[in-house]
């Protein structure tokens, strides 16, 4: 979740419903809160403006409009691809 955390820029509330393993994760990544399952929840201050850049110095959302490659997303939608899937038609 750390890392999911950190791709998509986001901070990130983890629920488990034994309580065990729940967290909050800031968008760099941290953990600002962990429950080892002996609290019935747990809290944490986000800091929503903490200047946390990628080393290009870019925002990340700028980076991931750039690494986008729109000309494979036909192959996703074509109906005619089934990839390695076999068909056979009745």
């Amino acid at each position: 979740m750390q890392t999911r955390a950190l791709d998509n820029q986001l901070c990130m509330v983890v629920a488990v419903n034994r309580a065990e393993g729940s967290c909050i994760i800031d968008r760099t990544g941290h953990v600002l809160a962990w429950n080892d399952g002996d609290e019935p929840f747990v809290t944490a201050e986000v800091n929503l403006v903490d200047g946390f850049r990628p080393n290009s110095g870019g925002c990340y959302r700028g980076i991931n409009w750039m690494q986008r490659r729109p000309h494979t997303y036909g192959v996703s939608v074509d109906e005619k691809n089934v990839g390695g899937l076999l068909v056979e038609e009745y």
